[in-house]
């Protein structure tokens, strides 16, 4: 039920696998990222992956999520700021270093603007500002800047509608000689037990307006 992520990036000899949690639940929770990260190798659909492997690097970090409303004001005299120190992450997608590398590249044409004119001033950096206000960086942080306050608020989008959807799948693609017209019937009557379908409406309605 926490905010989170998990992933699999194939290599050529190897596998990276690795997951995440909202560092404020995962300290309600008592869990470690050691915790989280050992339960997801666990899992039945990812430990035969990993099954005779051996760990060969073992890391983590903290990633700003904080998006447009954490985000610090990004220029004064003589100084820049780019990438995760500008809460330029997109937790949505996952994105974060090709919104640092833009950002970088936007400030580089502000520093050379400034070069130009021989003025690091506060006035002539805030350039940079404008530059990150027009580029997709600001327009995309700006569609998810409540998405992450949102799904805080709302675990039932990491718990129960994950649940209802995998056991979908498994009652659709199960081979058992059932029609699919029973199946359908089974798995909506199955949600509705588990949510009522106002409920539903609403909880799906206010992550539309969250992400809208």
């Amino acid at each position: 039920g926490m905010v989170g992520t998990g992933f699999i990036y194939t290599n050529k000899e190897s596998l990276s696998v690795g997951c995440g949690a909202l560092l404020s639940q995962l300290t309600q929770r008592g869990v470690t990222p050691n915790d989280l990260l050992e339960h997801m190798k666990a899992h039945p659909a990812v430990a035969p992956l990993l099954e005779g492997g051996e760990t060969r690097e073992y890391l983590a970090h903290l990633i700003p999520e904080g998006g447009l409303r954490a985000m610090p004001k990004l220029s004064t005299g003589g100084m820049l700021v780019v990438g995760d120190a500008a809460m330029m992450v997109n937790s949505m997608h996952r994105e974060g270093s090709n919104l640092a590398m833009a950002s970088g590249r936007l400030a580089a044409q502000a520093v050379l603007r400034a070069k130009e004119w021989n003025d690091y001033s506060a006035e002539s950096l805030s350039y940079y500002d404008q530059l990150v206000r027009d580029s997709p960086i600001y327009k995309d942080l700006y569609k998810y800047r409540n998405m992450a306050r949102f799904f805080e608020g709302h675990p039932e989008f990491f718990g129960l509608y994950p649940e209802l959807l995998n056991e979908a799948a498994r009652v659709m693609l199960t081979v058992d000689g059932v029609s699919k017209r029973s199946k359908q019937r089974s798995i909506f009557w199955e949600a509705l037990r588990k949510r009522a379908p106002w409920w539903m409406a609403l909880d799906f309605y206010r992550a539309w307006r969250a992400i809208a």
